[in-house]
């Protein structure tokens, strides 16, 4: 009977251990899921201000070439016209 008993209450308490390991292991899947979605967040931010930067230097760079497109054909026109 004793032995019954012994058994009984070690299935309790591994019974009582699956529910705390479930509970941390789905507390720490939320913990993960929220810190993969703040790295996400993160990175997405970082890519949008990498590409406004890149689209400043884009425009910059076009606006200095016209200009010296420009000049050139100037230059280009006074020699025709020499």
């Amino acid at each position: 009977m004793e032995l019954e008993e012994r058994i009984k209450t070690l299935q309790k308490e591994l019974l009582e251990i699956e529910i705390v390991l479930q509970d941390a292991l789905k507390t720490a899947g939320k913990s993960f899921v929220s810190k993969v979605a703040l790295q996400l967040d993160s990175m997405k931010n970082s890519i949008i201000t990498y590409m406004e930067d890149v689209k400043k230097h884009v425009q910059e760079f076009n606006e200095k070439f016209r200009e010296a497109v420009i000049a050139e054909k100037e230059r280009f026109d006074i020699k025709l016209g020499e």
